[in-house]
C-alpha cells in the first residue's frame, strides 16, 4: 500500500463585523456598519482545519480599527456560530467541505452621550425626538452620532422679567437642530435673556 500525505492548507480567518447600533432608548437594537468601517474585514490570522485560534489574536488585530469614540473597550464582544467566546479562549478551528474560511462576529455597543440641563426651571421636551428623556426632564441620551431632526430644543418657560433664548454650553449657543450631531456628553444652562418694554414719551 503506497499512503501519501494530505496537508491541510493555512485558511484565513476572517472577523466579521456585525454592529448592534444601540437606540437612544436602549431597548430596540438594529443592525448597521459602524461608523469608519467596513462590513467585514478579512484578517492576516492564518489557522489550520482542526487547529485552534483565540479571539484575543483577533481582538489584536481589530486594535486601531475599532472608532474608541463610539465604541468603548468594555462594549465589544466577540462570537462564533452565535456563541460569546471569551478573549483567551481556544476556538477549534472545523471547516466543512464548501468552507475556505472562518467566520468570528464582533458585536459592538454603541455608545451614550448625555445632554443635562442644568436649571431649577421645569424643562418641556415636547420638541425631542431622537433621545431617552430622564431625571424630570433634565437630562436627555442620545446615541453617539445622532444629528438632530429639524428643531428638537428641549423649552424653558418665560418669566415677567426673563425670556428663554436656548441654551448655552459654556458662552457658546447650543443648537438642538440638523447643524448640529451628538458626539460628546455636555452640560447646559438655559440662555434667559432681560425683559425691555419700549416707552413713549
Amino acid at each position: 500500500i503506497d499512503l501519501y500525505p494530505v496537508w491541510n492548507r493555512a485558511k484565513n480567518v476572517p472577523i466579521k463585523l456585525r454592529v448592534y447600533g444601540e437606540t437612544a432608548d436602549r431597548e430596540s437594537r438594529i443592525e448597521e456598519r459602524a461608523e469608519g468601517m467596513q462590513k467585514s474585514y478579512t484578517t492576516t490570522i492564518l489557522g489550520r482545519d482542526g487547529g485552534t485560534v483565540r479571539p484575543n489574536e483577533l481582538s489584536s488585530y481589530i486594535e486601531g480599527i475599532i472608532n474608541s469614540r463610539v465604541y468603548s473597550e468594555e462594549n465589544i464582544e466577540i462570537r462564533h456560530q452565535g456563541e460569546r467566546k471569551e478573549l483567551n479562549e481556544q476556538v477549534e478551528i472545523k471547516l466543512s467541505k464548501t468552507q475556505t474560511s472562518l467566520t468570528f462576529e464582533l458585536y459592538l455597543k454603541r455608545q451614550i452621550r448625555t445632554i443635562t440641563l442644568d436649571t431649577d426651571k421645569e424643562v418641556s421636551v415636547s420638541k425631542v425626538r431622537g433621545g431617552r428623556v430622564k431625571n424630570d426632564n433634565k437630562t436627555i441620551e442620545f446615541r453617539h452620532g445622532y444629528r438632530f431632526i429639524g428643531d428638537e430644543t428641549p423649552t424653558v418657560g418665560n418669566t415677567a422679567e426673563d425670556e428663554f433664548k436656548g441654551w448655552l454650553k459654556g458662552s457658546d449657543p447650543y443648537k438642538f437642530d440638523s447643524s448640529n450631531t451628538v458626539i460628546e456628553s455636555v452640560t447646559l444652562k438655559p440662555n434667559m435673556q432681560k425683559k425691555y418694554a419700549t416707552v413713549n414719551i
